[in-house]
């Protein structure tokens, strides 16, 4: 069973690029385009990993991401934050709220892919 990996990002491209790499490699791809529907798709359907974008509309990925780790039934999931905002204290905000690792945007298909592989492991995905 290949793992489920839940991507927040209000930026339509830069869903697609996350799709066209993780799906290629056998990764399941949930999407939302805000925090609130990333909260409610997590609750729902407790992805393996999430995806997290710092900058977002209306709840910021970094309150969503203090949200999930708050819930035991979600606490659990690692969630990598990304962000444009490469910042000293943005990367900080983002691990002070639970976050579990931090990458910047542009990222490359093989950073994310490197990134990903820390927190899931290989054996479950079937390409």
């Amino acid at each position: 069973m290949a793992h489920t990996i839940l991507y927040v990002d209000d930026n339509a491209t830069n869903r697609q690029f996350a799709r066209r790499v993780l799906v290629g490699m056998g990764y399941i791809l949930v999407e939302a385009e805000d925090a609130i529907a990333g909260l409610d798709i997590a609750a729902n359907e407790v992805p393996d990993l999430i995806l997290m974008d710092v900058n977002l509309p209306e709840l910021e990925g970094t309150v969503a991401t203090a949200k999930l780790k708050a819930t035991p039934e979600l606490c659990h999931i690692p969630v990598i934050a990304i962000t444009a905002d490469d910042t000293q204290s943005v990367r900080e905000l983002c691990f002070q709220s639970g976050c579990d690792a931090y990458l910047g945007k542009p990222v490359s298909p093989t950073h994310l892919l490197e990134t990903v592989r820390q927190f899931l492991p290989q054996d479950r995905i079937t390409a």
